[in-house]
């Protein structure tokens, strides 16, 4: 049973009376990632992203799981369609669900930790990451980008890896 979705919504941000656009995607890699359960499938993009049977005891989440690079495929065209996920939770208990990417980022615009104003002229580099990672009954979407930022202290322009949360559901 689903008992939360979230979604994060990213729009146009009016600041000092000039309207700053957020960057848009029309490609993105995908990436899954399987904690805390007794067997998971991804598939996504007519392609089977991760695999782990039964007969593989079950492992934590990753504690660099967002400081380490997200390896997966690259090059999806905005959307193929939903990712197919299948587990079973520590508790025994099986799950299917499909994840509708195009639902979640219907804008195709990406998403920022930092509000689109702070941005630098709301610039990311290369195609996002999307990442699904099942976690016991929870299933979540991020997005990793590269983007460039206002230094806070003033000194300039930073880049960085932002990784935000874009969806989140409790099975």
């Amino acid at each position: 049973m689903k008992s939360l979705a979230l979604f994060v919504p990213v729009l146009l941000v009016l600041t000092s009376g000039c309207v700053t656009r957020a960057a848009r995607f029309d490609e993105h890699a995908f990436s899954a990632e399987c904690g805390n359960t007794l067997r998971c499938k991804v598939t996504y993009a007519d392609r089977v992203q991760i695999d782990e049977t039964e007969s593989q005891p079950p492992r934590s989440l990753r504690d660099d799981l967002f400081t380490r690079s997200w390896n997966g495929q690259s090059g999806i065209a905005n959307f193929p369609g939903p990712a197919i996920v299948s587990w079973r939770s520590l508790d025994g208990d099986t799950h299917e669900a499909q994840i509708d990417m195009s639902s979640i980022f219907r804008d195709q615009i990406i998403l920022h930790a930092d509000p689109v104003e702070e941005v630098h002229d709301g610039r990311s580099y290369g195609d996002p990451v999307l990442l699904l990672v099942v976690n016991d009954r929870t299933l979540r979407v991020y997005m990793r980008s590269i983007v460039s930022v206002l230094s806070r202290s003033g000194s300039g322009i930073v880049t960085r890896h932002d990784s935000v949360l874009a969806y989140t559901a409790t099975y």
